[in-house]
Protein backbone atom coordinates (compact mmCIF):
# COMPACT_ATOMS: atom_id res chain seq x y z
CA UNK A 1 0.00 0.00 0.00
CA UNK A 2 1.30 3.60 -0.80
CA UNK A 3 0.68 6.80 1.16
CA UNK A 4 -0.97 9.44 -0.73
CA UNK A 5 -0.82 12.68 1.31
CA UNK A 6 2.12 13.86 2.98
CA UNK A 7 1.35 13.78 6.74
CA UNK A 8 2.52 15.46 9.89
CA UNK A 9 5.08 12.81 11.67
CA UNK A 10 6.54 14.36 15.08
CA UNK A 11 8.48 12.09 17.34
CA UNK A 12 5.89 9.73 19.87
CA UNK A 13 2.73 11.10 17.86
CA UNK A 14 0.86 8.73 14.92
CA UNK A 15 0.83 9.69 11.56
CA UNK A 16 -2.26 9.82 9.20
CA UNK A 17 -1.89 7.15 6.38
CA UNK A 18 -3.80 8.14 3.08
CA UNK A 19 -4.87 5.25 0.63
CA UNK A 20 -6.35 5.29 -2.27
CA UNK A 21 -10.16 4.02 -2.34
CA UNK A 22 -9.10 0.89 -3.71
CA UNK A 23 -6.36 0.38 -1.53
CA UNK A 24 -8.42 1.48 1.10
CA UNK A 25 -11.47 -0.77 0.35
CA UNK A 26 -8.50 -4.04 0.12
CA UNK A 27 -6.79 -2.95 3.55
CA UNK A 28 -10.49 -3.09 5.18
CA UNK A 29 -11.09 -6.75 3.49
CA UNK A 30 -7.78 -7.58 5.81
CA UNK A 31 -8.68 -9.50 8.66
CA UNK A 32 -5.16 -7.69 10.40
CA UNK A 33 -6.56 -4.17 9.52
CA UNK A 34 -7.93 -3.46 13.19
CA UNK A 35 -6.56 -1.28 15.62
CA UNK A 36 -3.06 -2.68 17.32
CA UNK A 37 -1.95 -4.44 14.36
CA UNK A 38 1.38 -3.95 13.89
CA UNK A 39 2.27 -2.28 10.82
CA UNK A 40 5.60 -1.44 9.08
CA UNK A 41 5.34 1.93 7.72
CA UNK A 42 8.38 4.43 5.66
CA UNK A 43 10.58 1.87 7.85
CA UNK A 44 9.48 2.11 11.04
CA UNK A 45 7.09 -0.01 13.22
CA UNK A 46 3.76 1.25 14.90
CA UNK A 47 0.63 -0.05 15.75
CA UNK A 48 -3.25 0.80 13.97
CA UNK A 49 -4.20 3.73 16.58
CA UNK A 50 -7.85 4.89 14.85
CA UNK A 51 -9.14 3.85 11.76
CA UNK A 52 -11.20 6.82 9.87
CA UNK A 53 -14.16 3.69 7.98
CA UNK A 54 -16.01 6.07 6.24
CA UNK A 55 -12.75 7.77 4.77
CA UNK A 56 -9.94 6.44 3.00
CA UNK A 57 -7.31 6.69 6.07
CA UNK A 58 -6.18 5.36 9.58
CA UNK A 59 -3.43 6.63 11.71
CA UNK A 60 0.05 4.79 12.79
CA UNK A 61 1.06 4.93 16.22
CA UNK A 62 5.59 4.56 16.04
CA UNK A 63 6.46 1.92 18.44
CA UNK A 64 9.93 1.66 17.43
CA UNK A 65 13.43 2.37 16.74
CA UNK A 66 13.11 6.05 17.40
CA UNK A 67 9.27 6.58 17.65
CA UNK A 68 8.88 8.99 14.47
CA UNK A 69 7.49 7.76 10.85
CA UNK A 70 9.29 11.04 9.51
CA UNK A 71 12.17 10.75 6.43
CA UNK A 72 15.50 12.21 6.83
CA UNK A 73 14.58 14.30 3.36
CA UNK A 74 11.11 15.38 4.58
CA UNK A 75 11.88 16.07 8.66
CA UNK A 76 8.64 16.31 10.73
CA UNK A 77 6.11 14.22 7.88
CA UNK A 78 5.17 10.49 6.50
CA UNK A 79 6.51 11.36 2.98
CA UNK A 80 3.71 10.84 0.58
CA UNK A 81 4.38 7.88 -1.04
CA UNK A 82 6.01 6.13 2.10
CA UNK A 83 5.18 1.97 1.06
CA UNK A 84 2.92 0.60 4.25
CA UNK A 85 2.46 -2.77 4.79
CA UNK A 86 1.43 -5.37 7.33
CA UNK A 87 3.93 -7.05 9.33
Amino acid sequence: MTNLVASQALRGQSAKVTLSLEEFSTFLDNPLAQIGTVMFTAGIYGTIGSIDSFGNSFEVVPIQPDLTFSSPDLPGYLKEGANVQFD
